[in-house]
């Protein structure tokens, strides 16, 4: 990928930027993209993003200062893993079996699966704002944007939610 960069890049010293960054940044913000996604191959569409966007717009990564890189890179992957996983949300493919089988285990695979079965028998309008809230990390003005509802209603249906859930989990393990 780092020659298709370089093939995009017009100056040397341009090429040589991405060159550094990418040889001392890369694995980090693969990283930094893994543990959002939780997908390699998602992570890696997101930096390659990420690079592309960097590349963009070269200056503003001139204008980072140097102690300051490593945090504004993996900002900018974190931020692009987010946008990619907004867009499969969307388009209704995180809700998949796949995606709900590549989420971190509990300690012991039935109660894992039997959360995540509890949570995909939410009604949407309640198991959307949870999703995106502890999955996906998204604050509340985030999933209310997302969702085109109020703050005020976003967080009353993370609420709702919470509560159905704790109330269905009660149920089951008296």
């Amino acid at each position: 990928m780092l020659a298709l960069y370089l093939s995009i890049l017009k100056t040397d010293a341009d090429k040589q930027l991405i060159t550094d960054v990418y040889n001392l940044y890369w694995r980090k913000m693969m990283l930094s993209a893994t543990n959002v996604t939780h997908d390699k191959g998602l992570a890696a569409e997101a930096v390659h993003e990420s690079f592309l966007k960097i590349i963009k717009s070269i200056e503003k990564l001139r204008a980072v200062a140097p102690e300051r890189r490593a945090a504004w890179l993996v900002a900018v992957a974190v931020n692009t893993a987010k946008d990619i996983l907004r867009k499969e949300y969307k388009s209704g493919l995180p809700m998949s079996n796949e995606f709900w089988e590549q989420q971190p285990y509990v300690d012991r695979v039935e109660e894992r699966n039997f959360l995540l079965d509890e949570i995909k028998n939410l009604p949407e309008k309640y198991r959307e704002p949870l999703a995106l809230y502890y999955l996906f990390g998204y604050g509340i003005s985030e999933i209310a944007e997302m969702l085109g509802i109020s703050s005020d209603n976003a967080r009353q249906r993370l609420s709702r939610a919470r509560k159905m859930l704790r109330e269905r989990l009660t149920e089951n393990f008296k």
